[in-house]
């Protein structure tokens, strides 16, 4: 298996996820797949009422209109 470039280090990945940002940083492989769920379950875990700014919930699988508006 060969290495990965990570665009992303870890107190990046912290630090984005804080202000509720997940990334996806190379194929979505097992490992990233993991890593992506753990990190929106936790969100999840965080706030389970709060809900995304145009009000879909949940918040981690924004609806197409909270992706057009750039919201």
């Amino acid at each position: 298996m060969s290495e990965q470039i990570r665009l992303f280090d870890d107190r990046q990945r912290r630090e984005l996820l804080q202000q509720r940002v997940v990334v996806l940083d190379g194929a979505l492989d097992d490992d990233n797949g993991v890593l992506l769920t753990s990190q929106l379950v936790a969100l999840a875990a965080e706030d389970p009422g709060r809900t995304s700014p145009c009000g879909c919930t949940p918040p981690a699988a924004r609806c197409r209109r909270c992706w057009r508006s750039g919201t």
